[in-house]
């Protein structure tokens, strides 16, 4: 693992669990990364200017965003391991109307009765260790001698799919020489390709035919990356403000 992404700082609870905060309908990654969708020129392009909208239902597996001429999954690439953790050890959140936001403790302490700590994966520690042959075997196991292979597999398991798919990675960094950030964002964006390039492999060798993307936080920027198959290349970068639903769950969280 390289040195720069041990910098990075993963999402709060808030922007990677589904209904973390109580009594908030938004609280959900999938609208989020719809706003961000409707604010790229490069999405919007895709669309031939038609805004994206969500599904009725996705009782039939219909894609979390949808124009007329073309549509999106939207996939959050966190652990199983490291989503329970977050959603355990998190202190609680809940807004029970407009303007009102309440804290409580997280659904386990270490002083309750049978804590015990979770072993969670770091799925971007393994993605650049595997090769696309070793992920394709861990896809098609089911004994696993290594924990971590579950996990993987999950994540695998979602991505497996006939559609063109957007993978949020759970991290945000935060450039700290700011007179450093134009160097700081191409190691960022180079150390991304590398460690997700055997998971791009994977998904192109299992649906040739579908758009791969990668986004991530930094400088207070989303970043989406482009996996073809010989390269990444940032297709677009939307300012974080462009969503709302974003702004507000990060903020929520900063009482942490």
């Amino acid at each position: 693992m390289s040195e720069l992404l041990k910098k990075f700082k993963l999402l709060p609870a808030t922007l990677i669990n589904t209904n973390f905060v109580k009594g908030n309908p938004d609280s959900n990654y999938e609208k989020y990364l719809l706003e961000f969708v409707n604010a790229s020129p490069f999405f919007l392009e895709k669309s031939k200017g038609q805004v994206y909208s969500a599904p009725e239902s996705e009782h039939c597996g219909q894609c979390d965003c949808i124009s007329e001429h073309y549509t999106l999954d939207f996939k959050m690439i966190v652990s199983p391991t490291m989503a329970q953790a977050k959603n355990l050890f998190t202190q609680s959140i809940c807004q029970p109307c407009a303007g009102v936001t309440m804290y409580g403790d997280a659904k386990i302490k270490p002083s309750d009765k049978g804590y015990r700590p979770i072993e969670a994966t770091v799925l971007h520690t393994w993605f650049r260790e595997l090769s696309v042959d070793e992920l394709y075997h861990i896809s098609l196991s089911d004994n696993f001698s290594i924990p971590a292979y579950k996990d993987i597999k999950s994540i695998l398991g979602a991505i497996n799919k006939p559609k063109n798919i957007i993978c949020m990675l759970p991290y945000e960094y935060v450039c700290e020489e700011q007179d450093d950030i134009e160097s700081k964002k191409k190691e960022v964006i180079k150390t991304i390709s590398a460690d997700y390039r055997s998971l791009a492999d994977y998904r192109m060798r299992v649906q040739p035919e579908f758009d791969n993307y990668v986004v991530f936080v930094f400088e207070k920027n989303l970043f989406i990356l482009q996996f073809n198959k010989s390269s990444a290349a940032v297709v677009d970068i939307i300012p974080i403000t462009k969503s709302k639903i974003f702004c507000q769950l990060r903020s929520a969280a900063k009482a942490f």
